[in-house]
This record gives structure tokens, C-alpha cells and sequence, in this order.
């Protein structure tokens, strides 16, 4: 829940991604040394009649964890999901999910229930999947909530009723919402000239990439921060939910005059990997050094908490003459608000991609010494 807690683009992603479906894709926790999670509003519900020991699948966890409102307490973990959780902030806050037995799935990558034998093993008290996923749950007699809508709101509902605390879900969506309207109208009231055309890029093989079309959810984002996306191409090859796939020729054709690349997918592509191509020395986004690499953060900022701080992150980039370095401030903020999380440094530069980024112009606005007010712009 771009990129939750879930993400953000094209075949992996999507796992950050609620607008992407084409993915094949916790015992409580023990919270890090440094400190105990105590989430500021402890769960309403009944802890009787909530589940205790649900199996989650991807995904859905760092939401599920999220809306819960306090540590973790799942059996295990599938692969996919903690491979990405070590990763990022929520393995900071609960390292213990690193050493869950694992959930059973398809495939290694797969979000897909596997064994059901092995699923039974761990004596889950209710199973949490998507719809399109719930494999042969109806067989083993197991209770199990599927994840009905694609749209982030509904679906962190459904997660509100799953743990019986639709009133938690309902104020994080409440606030998510407002964060993002004041933002969006704070951009709108800026002086500025003609639109940016803007591109959400990702690969997931050497010469085949995915931009965001006009349905996918981050770059309606970017629409609403007052830049330009592709309209629908007359080259296209094809459409996933959200994405159009191109190839070299067409992107440079697009010559975008900036590049958000995806955290989390096959390729690992970073702004340098642009700029060190000749090939792609005629985008105009390589020649200005506008290339960045978006933050992982804890859930793939996709799910409510986090969109908020995607389009501040966005809009810091889009207009960096007219906006004050804010997001690192307000990213720990919130992680302090909602999770009684307080992120150290070494901890936030990381998940923000701040070395591989320092390349790219404007990126310093994003270090530790910036928010003290005595760092220099790039």
C-alpha cells in the first residue's frame, strides 16, 4: 500500500503499489534495542475478538501493521515481504521479522498462497490476501478476509474491519487526505510557468522499461503537483494495470525534463546509471542531472501515512526554488505521530536513497545538515 504500507510500479511492485496488481507478488514483535513501539493510539478493538495469529500475504503486512496499532504478532513472513521489510524502516522497528519461519507461497516471489499443509502448520487464527490470490484457502477451513478493491482508501477500510477497528483505519484515512489536499493547494497557489513533463520510470529487463500512464495512481500524483505525463502513446507496446511498457527509442523520444525512478524493482537502476550511458545523453532529465531514485521509506510509500510524504518528496523536486526543505522533517514527524517511532539518521538516509541521489541535482536539500539549516543546495 507508491511503491504502507504497500507499493509502487509495474511487474514487481507493485508490491509498493496499490494500483498494480501484476505482481507475483509475526510471534510478537521484538522491537529494536533502541527503543519499544508503543503505537500513541493503542487498537480499539477487542482483543478476543480480533485475530491474534493472522498469516499476511503481499501485499498487505506493513499496512495490516500499520492499522492494527501495535507490534507485530504474526507467525511468519513470506519471502517477497521480508525481503523488503529488512530494507526498509520497518525492519529498524521490528528486526524480529527477519527471523519469522517462512509463509508458504508459490514461488519465491509470489504473493500467492502455497502448501496448505505448511500454512496449517503454523496454526494461524485468520488469513489476510488479495482476492485474485487466495489460491486454495477455501479448502482448508481456515478463516480468511480477502482484499477486495484496488483503490488504497477502500482497501485500508477492508484492513480496518479485518482487526474490528474500522475508527482507527477511518482517522489515519482522515488525515492522510487532508495532509495531501493542503499540500496540492499549497503547490497550486505557486507562481509557475509552463509544466513539467514528468516520467515514473522502472525496468525489469536490460532494454525494456515502464513509465506510469494517466491510470496509475502516482502519476495522477504528479498531475495534481501541476506536471505533465505522457498522454497516451501512438508507439505504445503495452498497457498492465496503470503502466505502458517502451523501449530506449521511445523514452528518449519522450525526452522527459525529469525522472523518478521506482524503489523497488528487477533492475536496480540509480540516476547514475543515466548519466554513465552515452545513450542516453540527450534526455534532457540526464544533461540537467533531474534523475532520482524514490524512497522506499517503510511500506513503499504507497499507503496512507506515506502518500503524503511521496508528493511532498515529489514536490521538493518539481519546484525547488519555491518549496523549503521539509520532508525529511515532516517524514519523521509522522513515523513519530503514528508509531511512537523516533527514525535516526543512519536509519532515514537509506530508505531516502540519499547516496545513490547525490548526484542528482537539488538532493542535497534532503541531508541531515540541510534540515539544520547549514547544508548547501546542489
Amino acid at each position: 500500500m507508491k511503491t504502507g504500507v504497500m507499493n509502487r510500479h509495474g511487474a514487481f511492485l507493485s508490491l509498493r503499489l496499490w494500483t498494480i496488481l501484476t505482481v507475483g507478488a509475526f510471534s510478537i514483535g521484538v522491537c529494536p534495542p533502541h527503543l519499544s513501539p508503543t503505537f500513541k493510539e493503542g487498537p480499539a478493538h477487542s482483543a478476543v475478538s480480533a485475530p491474534q495469529r493472522p498469516a499476511i500475504y503481499p501485499p498487505l503486512l506493513t499496512a495490516y501493521i500499520t492499522v492494527e496499532g501495535r507490534a507485530p504478532h504474526v507467525p511468519a513472513i513470506t519471502e517477497v515481504e521480508q525481503s523488503f521489510i529488512a530494507s526498509g524502516l520497518f525492519g529498524h522497528m521490528f528486526p524480529v521479522l527477519e527471523d519469522l519461519p517462512k509463509l508458504a507461497t508459490l514461488g519465491r516471489k509470489s504473493s500467492v498462497p502455497g502448501d496448505p499443509e505448511q500454512i496449517l502448520l503454523l496454526a494461524p487464527d485468520a488469513i489476510l490476501v488479495w482476492s485474485w490470490a487466495t489460491g486454495g484457502l477455501e479448502k482448508i477451513g481456515i478463516s480468511f478476509e480477502r482484499i477486495t478493491s484496488t483503490d488504497v482508501l477502500e482497501s485500508w477500510r477492508q484492513l480496518g474491519g479485518f482487526i474490528h477497528d474500522p475508527q482507527r483505519a477511518d482517522r489515519l484515512i482522515a488525515s492522510s487526505e487532508q495532509s495531501k489536499a493542503a499540500l496540492i493547494k499549497m503547490v497550486g497557489d505557486l507562481p509557475r510557468g509552463k509544466g513539467q513533463r514528468a516520467l515514473i520510470l522502472w525496468r525489469n529487463s536490460p532494454d525494456v522499461w515502464h513509465i506510469a500512464g494517466s491510470a496509475h495512481r502516482d502519476a495522477q500524483y504528479l498531475v495534481d503537483l501541476g506536471a505533465d505525463i505522457p498522454p497516451r502513446l501512438p508507439f505504445e507496446k503495452h498497457i498492465s494495470i496503470g503502466s505502458l511498457q517502451i523501449g530506449r527509442e521511445e523514452l528518449l523520444e519522450l525526452d522527459p525534463d525529469i525522472i523518478f525512478l521506482s524503489c523497488c524493482v528487477a533492475v536496480n537502476d540509480v540516476p547514475q546509471t543515466f548519466y554513465d550511458d552515452p545513450s542516453m545523453q540527450p534526455l534532457k532529465a540526464v544533461r540537467t542531472h533531474r534523475i532520482y531514485k524514490e524512497p522506499v521509506g517503510g511500506g513503499r510509500m504507497d499507503g496512507v501515512v506515506e502518500t503524503p510524504l511521496m508528493l511532498r518528496w515529489y514536490a521538493e523536486l518539481l519546484y525547488p526554488d519555491q518549496l523549503d526543505s521539509q520532508f525529511r522533517e515532516d517524514f519523521k514527524s509522522t513515523y513519530q505521530q503514528v508509531y511512537n517511532f523516533p527514525i535516526g539518521d543512519d536509519e532515514f538516509d537509506p530508505t531516502i536513497f540519499l547516496k545513490e541521489n547525490s548526484s542528482s541535482v537539488n538532493y542535497a536539500r534532503f541531508t541531515r545538515s540541510a534540515l539544520q539549516g547549514t547544508g548547501t543546495q546542489n
